[in-house]
């Protein structure tokens, strides 16, 4: 089921503040392979937890105290795909070319990085299914 196909700056932000990933699909390279970005919150698990919901439901974070900023960075994975894992979705990990993943401490980090190194905007980011990721 597709939520935000497209979502703005505030429903980004709105969802990394909730503890929900996001994710976002970039320009292939020269060599045609596909390459993903995913963006999760990291919890403070001391101040809050990120409870598992039903299938198909996104997970709710319970914080204890309310309206407390619980989110101490946010974890990038970014993966290119080469050619041909789409036939075989299931086993995608045979096809990683490269996966690499970094952490920012803040929101401006992660702003600066999303655009000075990955060349995307909050924008970009979409409800994770919402892409070809296959993850």
């Amino acid at each position: 089921m597709l939520l935000y196909v497209n979502m703005n700056r505030l429903q980004v932000l709105e969802r990394l503040s909730l503890g929900r990933m996001v994710e976002a699909e970039m320009t292939p390279d020269a060599e045609g392979r596909r390459i993903f970005l995913e963006v999760r919150p990291l919890i403070d698990e001391q101040a809050a937890e990120l409870k598992p919901a039903d299938f198909g439901i996104e997970p709710l974070l319970l914080r204890a105290s309310p309206n407390a900023n619980v989110i101490k960075g946010y974890r990038v994975r970014f993966c290119s795909l080469n050619p041909g894992w789409e036939s075989v979705p299931d086993d995608w990990d045979l096809f990683v070319h490269e996966q690499q993943w970094f952490v920012y401490d803040s929101l401006d980090e992660l702003e600066r990085a999303l655009s000075e190194r990955f060349g995307l905007l909050f924008e970009a980011l979409k409800v994770p299914g919402n892409t070809e990721s296959p993850w």
